[in-house]
């Protein structure tokens, strides 16, 4: 009985564990149905039609593009370049002569303005004075000088002929040089030539007595203002002492830098001379003014830092009244200049041009051509180009990443002005 009992609980046992393994398989079965639910799922929404939609649409928005048309250049170039005003003449007052200052000019102050001729300072000038009347008194002695050795000249070649004449009646054979009086007339010659080169000494040192008293009043050379000075009655002054710095307020002249391409750009005539026309603009305060100008010359050289080459315009008054007729000196300036014509070369919009100088050109069928441009001079918003494209050209505006030659594009209406720029593809 009791393995009777003993087999019973075997098969027993037996029956629990096929029925806990058959319920884990049946737990695995499901986990893995779920897991290929979700995975088709997943496909599903992948591979799904809005999405291929979509991604279609993106791929036909990327080939659409804005465009320009390339046109030819109209006019002159026209150039800009800035520069400081500076006056064509300016010069520094030095003393020439030693002296006390005795006098300065009340107008002889930074910012004064004084007139051609007029007394800026003078040096006391007894001693001078004295000195030009010592001179004067030595050439008239040595005028006196000179009437006296002529006076003896004559004498002796009067004395001379006499004795010829006398042994003429009385005389045979060649008279002698001492009967001919031949030293004592070259003696007084002589004693002439001396006193006739001491007047010419005496001359000179009457000039020059003469020029230093005049150098004890220094003038103003022309119309101008006072940049600075650095005098006072009373100090004692030697020659080359600095008294003042003087500038003309009407002749100005600013000196442009530009660059080589734009440098190459201005007119020329047939002797190689720059010249044209200039409008220079400046604000002072509210105002903003203009004056007209004239290239005059070139600097002559290139600023080889820069690379830049100068050209030096000379500024002319306006029609107005008083000072702003002209800018004051040290103002900086603004100037535009126009070149030489520029209509043999073609222009392109600045957003067209990628680096290495290269634009997407649409061919008319629709396709990308890149060409690389021939670049004359270029700014912020056009480039100047003599090759690589030709007028009525359409250049491409839009910046599409990943486009190669060849590629299909649609061409979007010109925008009006003030819509957005052209997107850039991300």
């Amino acid at each position: 009985m009791s393995s009777l009992k003993e087999t019973e609980e075997s098969f027993e046992n037996l029956e629990t564990e096929r029925r806990q393994a058959l319920h884990a398989v049946m737990s695995f079965v499901a986990v893995l149905a779920i897991l290929g639910g979700l995975f088709l799922v997943v496909w599903f929404l992948v591979i799904s039609k809005p999405s291929a939609a979509k991604k279609t649409d993106e791929a036909k928005m990327a080939r659409t593009v804005e465009v320009a048309i390339v046109e030819p250049a109209k006019g002159g170039a026209s150039i800009s370049a800035e520069g400081v005003v500076e006056s064509q003449r300016v010069v520094t007052l030095t003393a020439e002569v030693t002296g006390k200052l005795v006098e300065v000019s009340p107008n002889l102050v930074a910012g004064g303005r004084v007139r051609e001729g007029e007394i800026l300072t003078a040096i006391e000038s007894a001693d001078y004075r004295a000195a030009l009347e010592q001179t004067k008194a030595a050439k008239e002695r040595a005028l006196s000088a000179v009437a006296d050795a002529e006076l003896a000249l004559q004498q002796e070649e009067a004395r001379r002929d006499q004795a010829l004449r006398d042994w003429q009646k009385l005389g045979k054979g060649k008279p002698s040089e001492l009967l001919s009086r031949v030293p004592q007339i070259a003696s007084a010659e002589a004693r002439l030539a001396s006193a006739r080169a001491d007047v010419e000494s005496a001359k000179a040192e009457v000039k020059r007595a003469s020029r230093n008293l005049e150098r004890t009043i220094i003038r103003a050379p022309f119309d101008a203002v006072v940049r600075q000075e650095s005098v006072e009655v009373g100090a004692v002054l030697a020659p080359g002492t600095t008294l003042a710095t003087l500038f003309s307020e009407r002749s100005l002249e600013v000196e442009l830098p530009l660059k080589l391409e734009d440098y190459a750009l201005l007119r020329r005539d047939e002797n190689g001379r720059v010249f044209g026309r200039v409008v220079l603009q400046g604000t002072l305060g509210t105002r903003t003014i203009q004056w007209p100008g004239e290239i005059v010359r070139t600097t002559g050289e290139v600023e080889r830092g820069a690379l830049t080459a100068g050209v030096v315009v000379a500024i002319e008054a306006t029609d107005g009244e008083g000072e702003l007729r002209l800018p004051p000196p040290g103002m900086f300036v603004r100037a535009e200049l126009t070149g030489r014509s520029l209509e043999e070369n073609l222009v392109v919009p600045r957003e067209a041009v990628r680096e290495g100088n290269r634009v997407a050109v649409v061919t008319p069928g629709n396709t990308i051509d890149y060409r690389d441009l021939q670049v004359v001079r270029s700014n912020a918003t056009e480039v100047l180009v003599s090759e690589g494209v030709v007028a009525g050209e359409r250049v491409i505006l839009t910046r599409l990443a990943g486009a190669v030659q060849g590629m299909e594009v649609e061409v979007e209406e010109p925008k009006q002005p003030g819509e957005p720029k052209p997107r850039e593809e991300q």
